[in-house]
């Protein structure tokens, strides 16, 4: 069967993507928590190959759950910008995925915070129940991470939800 639709152009939201060659999340390892050069680099590499739209990889949005990307301040707008001056001109899109592992993984030497206190099933540690305030600071991370999306020029934001 020809993949006649592969290459072709596609619009979400209003956003124009040049073909439906999408790059979706998954952890590089590069940068140790931030948007390193060689990461960068990583991703121009899928732009100058013909990625239509790229998903970074599950990026951290509160400290309380840290992953190989982390995003909860705002010195990644100035990474995202040079990201961006890096793929733009090879016409890939890029959207960040936020994420807040919850139970799965808390901050070095932390429980992980959780909706409930209980053994997690991926870490084998006993959670953290979130208090209510907790749980608004995690809801107000999830905003600001995708502020901060918008201020460094990415074209959207796309929200893990699963693992935790």
């Amino acid at each position: 069967m020809p993949l006649t639709q592969v290459f072709q152009p596609i619009v979400i939201n209003g956003l124009h993507i040049k073909n439906r060659v999408v790059r979706t999340a998954h952890g590089t390892n590069l940068g140790g928590g931030a948007l390193s050069d060689d990461l960068i680099a990583y991703h121009e590499a899928r732009a100058r190959g013909g990625v239509g739209l790229s998903m970074l990889e599950a990026s951290g949005i509160h400290r309380s759950g840290p992953m190989t990307l982390n995003v909860w301040d705002d010195s990644i707008i100035e990474r995202y910008q040079t990201l961006m001056r890096a793929v733009r001109p090879h016409g890939m899109r890029v959207f960040s995925q936020l994420n807040h592992l919850g139970s799965e993984l808390g901050a070095p030497g932390e429980r992980p915070w959780s909706a409930s206190e209980f053994v997690s099933h991926g870490s084998g540690v006993l959670t953290h129940a979130m208090t209510t305030s907790e749980i608004a600071e995690v809801v107000a991370a999830f905003a600001a991470a995708a502020q901060r999306a918008v201020h460094g020029g990415l074209d959207g934001v796309e929200i893990h939800c699963a693992h935790g």
